[in-house]
Order: structure tokens, then sequence, then C-alpha cells
């Protein structure tokens, strides 16, 4: 809430249900399987959305619990700001479809991956995530987002112009926004930050792709 204040009323939120390892065992929580770790995640969709979009909220689940929790003055953005919700199976993917107003991606990691796999991966996840949309009894509302972290993709780059074709490929596939760490000069995602000032100037030449 107070991060959608600082921004005016841009905060866009996106949430994942994290993986097994570190993203458990970093907060000293037991490991779940699979089909567990997406329950959770599902009742934590449901819960945030609530304590977004009203002043006080009460909750009793199986993963999270909350008494009188309040929020306000509220968000800035009504009832709520949007989510993208990250997915890669067909559960999450029907999750981001029915909660969300939008999906992200982050595609295999490269380790051991070469990049024509990578992009057919995705390209992968791409039509899963079509197929089920048509199954939907109404279509996805206009200005749904399909969000691509490029980040694994750009990490191969050498140039701005590289980082552009990475863009226009994501495009192609339906993609309409793109994220993209800033670059560091070590790992992870090193790189020139020259290039982000050159990608700017390239702005209104990405921004035609997904039209």
């Amino acid at each position: 809430m107070t991060l959608d204040s600082m921004s005016q009323g841009r905060l866009t939120v996106a949430i994942g249900a994290g993986t097994a390892g570190h993203d458990a065992s970093v907060l000293g929580l037991p490991q779940l399987d699979p089909r567990r770790r997406a329950d959770r995640f599902e009742e934590f969709v449901d819960l945030l959305g609530l304590l977004l979009s009203q002043p006080v909220t009460d909750w009793s689940g199986e993963y999270y619990s909350a008494v009188d929790a309040r929020m306000i003055p509220g968000c800035v953005q009504q009832p709520r700001p949007p989510f993208v919700v990250a997915a890669n199976g067909p559960r999450g993917m029907r999750l981001a479809q029915s909660r969300a107003e939008g999906w992200v991606t982050n595609g295999p990691s490269h380790q051991g991956v070469s990049t024509q796999e990578w992009w057919a991966s995705v390209g992968a996840a791409v039509a899963s995530f079509d197929a089920l949309a048509a199954e939907l009894e109404s279509p996805l509302a206009a200005g749904y987002v399909r969000l691509l972290n490029i980040e694994e993709a750009v990490g191969r780059a050498t140039s701005v112009a590289e980082i552009v074709d990475v863009i226009a490929r994501a495009a192609s596939l339906g993609f309409t926004d793109v994220v993209l760490a800033w670059p560091r000069p070590t790992p992870p995602y090193q790189g020139d930050e020259a290039w982000m000032e050159g990608l700017a100037a390239e702005l209104p030449a990405v921004h035609d792709l997904s039209k």
C-alpha cells in the first residue's frame, strides 16, 4: 500500500510461489511438495488481494491467518494494484488468468541450456498459456499483461542491438512487456551500464514492437 502511494499509483505487484530449496530454507520454513506449495500460493494470492482492496481483513486459512488486519487509507489504485503472477505450469497459469491482471515467466535457467533451447521452452510456455486461455468462458481482459523476464537472455548479449533483438523476439511470441536487471560490473547480471543509455534511445522503436 505504501509503495503504491509513493509511486502515485504506478505499482504492479509481481508474485510467485517460490521454489524448493533456498526460497523455503532462507525463512526457516518446512519444505513443501509442489502441490502444497501451489495450495499455499493460491491462498496467499487470495489473501493479498483482500488485504490490498479492503480496509479491514479477517482470514483463517490453512497457511495464513489475519485478525483485524488494517490497510488504511487504502491503495491509490482501486480496488488494488494489478497483480502479475509468475507461472510455468497449468495450475499457476490458470491462477494468473483467474486472479491476476497479468502473467510472467522467466523461462528455464540458462545453466546447461542453449539460447535456442531457452527460446523453445518460452515458446512452449506461451502455447500452453494460450491453450488454457482459450478454455476460459470469457477472454482475458483488454490490457492483460504478458511479461517475460529476459535477464537470462540478455545475460548473453554483447550490445544494445542484441538486447533489442531479444525484446523483438519476445514481442513476436505475444509478450506485451519485458523486464531485465540493471547491469553491474560483476555477476550476476554482469554488463555495461552504458547499454541502458543506448537502450533508452531505442525505446520508441521498442514500444512499437508491441503494437
